[in-house]
């Protein structure tokens, strides 16, 4: 069907992508020739499906990790884009930049920049005090797509204040 109405551009959560690349007979590449922007979200990255998307011989197709919850904020708040050589540069970086680790100790790629009119903030839980470079915290974001309540549910989702550079207010999520 992708190929049939000539897509260029999807937008999928990872594990479908781990089964399109795993279905694909021969290759990703030549299952969907022109599908060259692919964008995954609603799940982490892993560090694995990114290079072994890009051993599709896709060498000259992006992949975006797209960061964000549907509940807090309206879809996505931070976007990384990928390619080829930032996997072949950061897979052979002896520092891993670019990177990080979850609970499960599995590589996941990094989310990226705030998207426009948007700010990502790492705070201290309790203090909502902004973190040091480097240090822990929980992610918080400011802007124009954070949501400031739940449909006839007021006392619901209401952000925790913390005074973000733009000057609004930061919520949780």
């Amino acid at each position: 069907m992708l190929q049939k109405y000539n897509v260029s551009r999807i937008i999928v959560v990872p594990s479908l992508l781990r089964s399109m690349i795993e279905t694909a007979e021969p290759t990703l590449r030549d299952m969907v020739p022109l599908l060259r922007c692919w964008a995954c979200s609603g799940e982490a990255l892993p560090w694995s499906l990114m290079r072994l998307f890009f051993e599709q011989g896709c060498t000259n197709w992006t992949l975006m990790n797209l960061y964000g919850t549907t509940t807090e904020v309206a879809g996505d708040i931070s976007c990384a884009t990928f390619t080829h050589d930032d996997v072949l540069a950061l897979d052979s970086s002896e520092s891993r930049e670019g990177t990080s680790h979850n609970s499960n100790s599995t590589v996941v790629a990094h989310i990226g920049k705030p998207i426009l009119n948007s700010e990502i903030l790492i705070l201290d839980p309790v203090t909502l005090a902004v973190m040091g470079e480097e240090q822990l915290g929980e992610i918080f974001c400011t802007g124009a797509s954070l949501a400031w309540g739940h449909y006839q549910q007021p006392d619901q989702g209401q952000p925790r204040g913390a005074a973000g550079s733009g000057g609004s207010a930061a919520g949780e999520w």
